[in-house]
């Protein structure tokens, strides 16, 4: 697909590109305002700072969520992706006067709104893929969609911790916008019709309900579009730097906690997870739709069996295994959602409709995180007791697919192939 089909392969390059910026971004930030926060004049704890910046990355997807799923069905979706990069390049050089302890309200606000140009990005991209690769393909082309991520998260978080310890974050959060532009060059050659450019025009929160009208008269499609909120509610985006600080500690020499070393392992351990998950899944052949539903409570059961495990672990080394274990579960569940929601959502929907499915998810995210910071600040639990706490959830929420599983055989109902 890559080789024969140029807008599909611009599509991966861009995504390619700016995937590599924001990785290179969160490890930067996270040892930043880490950091930040253990100075004397600093107002904050670490745990609030990694809350604050975490929450920035998710919440926007909720409060954009509405009208970015509008723009996505209304506009050209490679205008929409343009504008969202090239906007979110210069918020990020925004931060740089602000490195200091009292400007981490202000990293946190900036890190807001160029999450807010994602929340239209994502949508946009996600509903151009199928207007690009025919429908018996969906599931190879979400398969490798879920492979570049996972590349680039490796490289990203490898690249974030070796270019923090040389350059700095100032640089790091420089090269992040650089790539923002990079990426636009390829975007420059996708053109794609706007789906439904002829709909009446309306708000974006009267679209985003009319988004949720449609998945109410269409209740199957709930299944496949709550798996990426019990995954971001599972996920523990605060739990590595956390982890990074409290219980694998490592300091440099100038006493700063080498918070980017640790993370940066954690989340290369991630990537290869997920990575590795998406070709296992195509060694067991093709899947349709009915398939999927049926590998969902499995992968919730091994993302999070191993989520329990690796806070636990000794050594950052068995730490590294078990978090690639439970990441292989956790991008097969991400590849078979997306795909299920492009097979069974029409076009002219479909933006809509992932639109509501990352609200969710980042509504979900921003819940647990908020939850983990008071749990870890109030001293209810430890890091390792969050981790295995987030794990117990992530089995817990497979158990209506396992539920559904069973009905479905009992009664004969179901999605078809």
């Amino acid at each position: 697909m890559l080789r024969s089909d140029r807008r599909y392969r611009d599509l991966c390059l861009a995504n390619i590109i700016s995937l590599l910026g924001d990785w290179l971004d969160l490890i930067a930030l996270t040892e930043l305002l880490v950091n930040l926060a253990k100075l004397p004049e600093s107002r904050i704890t670490s745990a609030a700072a990694l809350a604050g910046i975490m929450i920035a990355r998710f919440l926007p997807n909720v409060i954009f969520g509405p009208t970015a799923g509008n723009i996505a069905d209304r506009y050209p979706r490679h205008q929409v992706m343009r504008w969202a990069n090239l906007v979110a390049a210069v918020l990020v050089l925004l931060m740089l006067p602000f490195l200091t302890p009292e400007g981490i309200p202000v990293i946190i606000g900036l890190t807001f709104l160029k999450m807010g140009t994602q929340a239209f990005y994502l949508p946009a991209n996600q509903a151009a893929v199928p207007m690009i690769i025919p429908p018996e393909h969906l599931t190879v082309a979400n398969a490798l969609g879920a492979t570049i991520w996972s590349v680039m998260l490796a490289v990203g978080a490898v690249a974030g911790a070796v270019l923090v310890q040389w350059l700095g974050p100032q640089l790091a959060l420089v090269l992040d916008a650089l790539t923002f532009v990079i990426a636009n060059f390829f975007l420059l050659r996708l053109n794609l019709p706007a789906a439904n450019q002829d709909a009446p025009r309306r708000g974006g929160w009267a679209d985003f309900l009319s988004g949720l009208r449609f998945l109410r008269q269409n209740p199957h499609l709930g299944k496949p579009l709550l798996v990426k909120t019990i995954l971001g509610m599972s996920g523990g985006a605060i739990l590595y730097p956390l982890l990074a600080e409290y219980a694998w500690p490592r300091q440099k020499p100038d006493g700063t906690l080498d918070i980017s070393y640790v993370t940066g392992v954690l989340y290369f351990a991630f990537g290869l997870g997920t990575l590795i998950g998406p070709l296992l899944m195509r060694r067991l052949g093709t899947a349709g739709p009915v398939e999927m539903f049926r590998r969902l409570g499995l992968c919730f059961l091994v993302t999070g069996g191993f989520g329990i495990l690796f806070p636990l672990s000794s050594s950052i080394e068995l730490a590294f295994v078990l978090v690639v274990l439970s990441s292989m579960g956790r991008s097969v569940l991400w590849v078979y959602s997306a795909t299920l929601l492009q097979l069974l959502t029409p076009d002219s929907f479909r933006g809509r409709v992932f639109a509501v499915e990352f609200a969710l998810m980042t509504l979900g995210s921003s819940i647990a995180i908020l939850i983990s910071q008071r749990a870890i600040d109030q001293g209810l639990l430890d890091t390792r007791g969050l981790g295995v706490a987030l794990g117990i959830f992530a089995v817990l929420g497979g158990l209506p697919y396992f539920a559904y599983l069973k009905k479905s055989a009992n009664t004969g109902t179901g999605v078809r192939d």
